[in-house]
């Protein structure tokens, strides 16, 4: 439309000069300005017809910006529903790994009470799962692994044994419920390990959160129907494994990690969360075998070993990787903090099926007791949650004002002397950045 004006106008423009030089009647103001107005008349119409379009690729154009927009909008709505089935699914599929385990292993404890052989059974399958991982490169195996670091994963691999040993004899005593009822201790025990090991003093929250927990597991050791000591005592020992090996795997894993790093060169490298638990269970599996041969080879026949066993005893070492494994991808998904909420539900939900699905009886006292005892959980985790997020809040605010503090002026570097080296200069920077800490 821009250029048909132009082009009318132009046109217009010419047959009003031919015709005013070929009359020689220029002089007539009136007949000028009537021949301007036919001139601007036409310049009008195209100048609107432009605006006109202007106008409406504008609109075309805006139109199209908001219908990008709410396609980007129901894009991201899209992923936050296609996340929301993914972590649904993998919490669902935790918590049923979990329960499936303690039901499979407490019927095979039930017919066939040699809990160590379980134990080595299972940590066997759990080698099996991580190698399978391991050479269908599903997850890439680890590189040479330095002297330092296999100083550091055996005794890991040894707590890691003896806690899983202690679960299965405990398991096999008492009621799957109250095994559990027992294990909800674990927070006092790493609070206290980690006092004595790494010198944390917890928080007076963290330490009232501690009480409703030991009350609540008091109330309901007393009033256990299926209580004996030899269930509380392996439970017990349980908590006392497990707090250890992750209390010393904080203490000593760095250290190992650093060392592989600087001294074992460059095929040497550090271990992952995953891969470490690859290494232990495998560790856990040539401690657990010999272990079990000597301590309970030769009290069955092997007329107990039927196909039902064998099934109950490799779905419950299926069920425990699977349990790991899926946990490793949660926690890689969202923040410690929801993942430790999902684990103290998780707990919740195998009390409950456990005493349903075995029909455990349980008197109004040791209800009590084990509600609040998993409420007092509830608290510890909840409080836990708050001290690291200050903590988290604290080292930022930290981080940004040492990122925005204007630096000093510094002088000029003299000219290098004639007949010497001059000495880098980056060394010296770095000292400088390392010494506020704005170049960690």
């Amino acid at each position: 439309l821009v250029l048909v004006g132009d082009m009318a106008t132009s046109a217009l423009k010419a047959t009003w000069s031919a015709q005013a030089t070929a009359h020689g009647r220029l002089g007539g103001r009136g007949r000028i300005h009537r021949c301007r107005k036919k001139v601007q008349a036409p310049s009008r119409i195209a100048t609107q017809a432009a605006a006109d379009a202007k106008g409406v690729q504008g609109l075309s154009q805006g139109n199209h910006r908001q219908v990008l927009k709410t396609l980007v909008v129901i894009r991201k709505s899209w992923r936050k529903v296609q996340e929301g089935i993914v972590l649904g699914t993998l919490f669902g599929s935790w918590y049923v790994f979990n329960i499936a385990f303690n039901i499979y292993n407490k019927q095979a404890l039930q017919v066939f009470p040699y809990p160590a052989t379980c134990t080595a059974a299972h940590v066997a399958v759990g080698a099996l799962v991580m190698l399978f991982l391991w050479i269908t490169n599903i997850k890439k195996k680890p590189g040479r692994i330095s002297k330092a670091t296999w100083t550091a994963v055996w005794p890991l691999a040894f707590l890691h044994s003896a806690g899983f040993l202690t679960t299965n004899i405990s398991l096999g005593s008492v009621a799957v419920s109250f095994t559990h009822t027992i294990k909800a201790l674990e927070p006092f025990f790493s609070v206290m390990l980690s006092w004595l090991f790494l010198g944390t003093v917890p928080s007076l929250a963290v330490v009232a959160s501690l009480l409703p927990i030991v009350g609540g597991v008091i109330l309901a050791s007393v009033s256990e129907a299926s209580f004996n000591w030899t269930g509380f005592v392996s439970a017990m020992g349980s908590n006392l494994a497990f707090q250890s090996r992750n209390v010393l795997s904080k203490r000593y894993m760095q250290a190992a990690s650093l060392d592989s790093s600087e001294m074992g060169g460059e095929n040497c490298e550090a271990l992952d969360n995953l891969n470490l638990f690859a290494i232990m269970t495998i560790c856990a599996t040539l401690i657990l075998v010999p272990a079990a041969l000597v301590l309970e080879g030769f009290k069955f026949v092997p007329s107990m070993v039927t196909p039902k066993l064998l099934w109950q005893i490799f779905a419950a070492g299926l069920c425990r990787a699977g349990d790991v494994l899926v946990s490793y991808l949660i926690l890689s998904r969202v923040s410690p903090v929801t993942h430790s909420v999902g684990n103290c539900i998780k707990r919740v939900a195998v009390i409950v099926i456990s005493i349903i699905f075995f029909k455990t009886s349980m008197n109004l006292m040791s209800k009590v007791g084990t509600s609040v005892a998993l409420a007092g959980v509830g608290v510890y985790t909840f409080a836990l949650n708050q001290i690291k997020a200050r903590k988290s809040r604290a080292v930022a605010t930290v981080s940004t004002a040492l990122y925005t503090r204007k630096e000093p002026k510094r002088p000029p570097s003299p000219p290098p002397k004639q007949g010497r080296a001059r000495e880098p200069e980056v060394l010296q920077s770095d000292l400088e950045l390392g010494d506020d800490g704005a170049g960690i």
